[in-house]
């Protein structure tokens, strides 16, 4: 027999690509290298963990914080509601809405703002509470709210956040319009007309009308009318009514947790007490961050103290300081105003690592074209590590969004690496004379599906030695027992504490009283045997 016709066997092939995974996955050796993509995709995770808190470290010194005060009577409200809500399981959402201001002075008068009007993350607080959620909403003061946004369309206001105008209070109260006052009494008239046989006409009615108008008559001429009605275009309704009626049920279990802001400032030191409440909620947490952050500030250290002056009139304040100063400078010769603006530090990084590693996070992109959105969205995927990025269109952000995801979120048995693309899929109004409540419903109900696709192969990460150990995390169904029994355990020693507090509090303020008596009936004592050595 010749050397060629010799079969000489084939030597298994050792260099795998990781897209043909899934072939040998179907050949019968899925369970090795199931395995060795899950260490894989862990070990580099952990990688880019620890190179990330080399970069959150210096962003976390610049996030400003909250004045003691403010932590104080925020932070236990946050621990209540949280608490509250954990102990039936009931998923909680972070959502923050409206735009912020950046002030230029330290007393401030002016301001830079932005155009939002905080109407997409009122109207998703609503889809949220629809679906079971508890909510914590981070509102700027003076945006669009929940509910009430309904009455400023009702009254023909152009934005949600838009103060009544002259027209609009006309609308709200009866009697204030003329017009109004017109289409009313030709409605009376036109029913009316529809009985025009006397047979079938009804002499209560008329008689009813007439005792109402000699009323009207009589309360004229005295002066006396002051009743203020509301007009039936407001009172009748049904879209306000059904507003009022969620509004109540939802006041009612204490759903909705309002927490309001107003400068950047005051927008990343709440989102960061707010994202380490949500924390606590493990893979129930989702945090939703509609609100149009500005990219540019003043920091504080470099604001002028005092109000900017219009023109260079060379004055200097108490201490020294001239009203222009720090970033703002003005050129004597020109007067033009020239001012510097730092970037604003970068928040989705510390809530993805450091506040809520463990939440959903959904953050949002505004551009002016689709191209450079689709980039930026898959940008703030990657370098942020965002679960979801809705992005949209300035032209069209009413008509239609587009929702990137990355389909490697979690790696589970189900799942192929070579599915770690980018999902991008469009969701739009049905026709343009649908509302935008039609469009953030659909919106709303594609998040809180992947949102429960989370909490279903999330794995908690609570160890940081399992970064060197090599140790590979615990999947949904190995955690899920150890989970719940320790999250029980925690919320009863986190209810033990705050008993132990309100009943330290309370204690606290008794004997403080009794403490105040005492030394009130002491003084008391020695002012009345004063007066009776005096007497003597």
């Amino acid at each position: 027999m010749s050397s060629n016709s010799r079969s000489t066997p084939k030597s298994p092939q050792r260099n795998i690509k990781i897209s043909s995974v899934g072939d040998h996955v179907k050949r019968g050796d899925g369970i090795k290298w199931r395995g060795l993509m899950q260490k894989l995709a862990f070990e580099s995770k952990g990688l880019r963990k620890r190179i990330n808190k080399l970069s959150n470290g210096s962003i976390l010194d610049q996030i400003p914080e909250l004045s003691k005060e403010e932590y104080d009577s925020l932070e236990p409200l946050l621990r209540a509601f949280t608490t509250r809500h954990q102990s039936h399981h009931r998923p909680i959402v972070l959502v923050s809405s409206g735009g912020t201001a950046t002030d230029l002075e330290v007393h401030a008068v002016r301001y830079l703002d932005n155009f939002s009007t905080g109407q997409r993350g009122a109207i998703s607080v609503e889809e949220f509470l629809k679906r079971g959620y508890a909510v914590i909403h981070l509102w700027r003061e003076g945006s669009a709210a929940p509910y009430s946004r309904v009455l400023s369309k009702l009254l023909g206001t152009k934005q949600a956040n838009h103060g009544l105008s002259f027209d609009a209070l006309g609308k709200l109260f009866q009697g204030q319009q003329v017009d109004g006052e017109l289409e009313e009494d030709a409605d009376t008239e036109n029913e009316n007309s529809k009985n025009s046989d006397p047979w079938l006409t009804s002499t209560k009615a008329e008689k009813k009308n007439a005792r109402l108008n000699m009323e009207d008559e009589n309360t004229e001429s005295s002066g006396t009318k002051s009743r203020m009605n509301l007009t039936k275009h407001i009172l009748n309704s049904t879209t306000l009514q059904t507003k009022l009626r969620e509004r109540s049920d939802v006041v009612k279990e204490g759903l909705l947790l309002t927490v309001p802001f107003r400068t950047v400032e005051q927008y990343l030191a709440k989102l960061k007490v707010c994202s380490q409440a949500i924390n606590d909620c493990q893979s129930l947490g989702l945090i939703y961050l509609t609100a149009a952050v500005s990219d540019f500030y003043i920091p504080k250290n470099e604001k002028s103290e005092h109000k900017i002056q219009s023109r260079d009139y060379g004055l200097e304040a108490k201490g020294g300081e001239k009203p222009n100063s720090g970033s703002i400078s003005m050129d004597p010769a020109t007067n033009c105003l020239h001012v510097k603006l730092s970037p604003v530090p970068k928040m989705l990084s510390l809530v993805r690592e450091e506040f809520a590693p463990n939440a959903f996070c959904v953050s949002f992109k505004l551009e002016t074209d689709k191209d450079i959105l689709l980039e930026k969205a898959q940008i703030a995927i990657k370098k942020y590590d965002m679960h979801m990025v809705i992005g949209n269109v300035l032209e069209s952000r009413y008509d239609k969004v587009w929702i990137l995801q990355n389909r490697s979120i979690y790696v589970t048995d189900d799942q192929d690496v070579e599915g770690s693309d980018f999902q991008v899929e469009e969701v739009s109004r049905n026709d343009a004379s649908s509302s935008i409540d039609e469009l953030e419903d659909a919106m709303i109900s594609h998040v809180v599906e992947k949102h429960f696709e989370y909490i279903a192969n999330h794995y908690l990460e609570d160890d940081d030695d399992n970064d060197e150990s090599g140790v590979l995390p615990r999947t949904a169904l190995m955690a899920g027992a150890e989970a719940a029994a320790r999250h029980n355990a925690y919320l009863k020693e986190k209810k033990h504490q705050l008993q132990n507090e309100l009943y330290w509090k309370r204690a606290r303020d008794v004997t403080l009283g009794m403490a105040g008596h005492a030394i009130g009936m002491y003084l008391t004592f020695i002012a009345s045997s004063a007066l009776q050595k005096r007497m003597r």
